[in-house]
């Protein structure tokens, strides 16, 4: 007798697909592999958005030199911003602002502040600053950090 015919005979039911079981330990496995890689992924994409803004403080930081070169002194007309001034306007982020805090005919600091009620706000770096001795700062709260640049 074949199997088919067995199963005619007896009128057993063949189970196909997957258990209530199976699927909750499958559910529970992805579920701890979410909860392992979610923060690492997390730390990863503030590391990279914080490299980025230290790349365009760079990069700004090569802008005020540049005009420092041709002028012989640091942009300082505080009637406008100088950043709009004499910093290129397309290097932007949605995660920090970029200013001239202090500026004279001799030297300033750029800073890039973190912007509130974004994933990166609670990065442990906070406000990075680049002096025009090059000098680089991160402070959280006045309390500076050491090893972010």
């Amino acid at each position: 007798m074949t199997a088919i015919n067995t199963v005619k005979k007896y009128n057993i039911k063949l189970v196909t697909g997957f258990s209530l079981i199976e699927v909750m330990i499958v559910l529970t496995v992805i579920g701890v592999l979410i909860a392992i890689i979610a923060p690492s992924y997390t730390a990863h994409m503030n590391d990279s958005r914080r490299v980025s803004a230290q790349s365009d403080l760079i990069q700004l930081s090569g802008f005020m030199e540049l005009y420092f070169t041709e002028n012989g002194q640091y942009h300082q007309d505080q009637s406008t911003p100088a950043v709009a001034v004499v910093l290129p306007a397309n290097i932007t982020s949605d995660y920090y602002t970029y200013s001239l805090s202090s500026v004279n005919t001799t030297s300033y600091t750029l800073q890039a502040a973190l912007i509130a009620s974004t994933e990166q706000s609670d990065d442990e770096c906070g406000t990075m600053t680049i002096s025009s001795t090059n000098v680089r700062t991160a402070t959280v709260a006045t309390t500076p950090i050491s090893g972010c640049w």
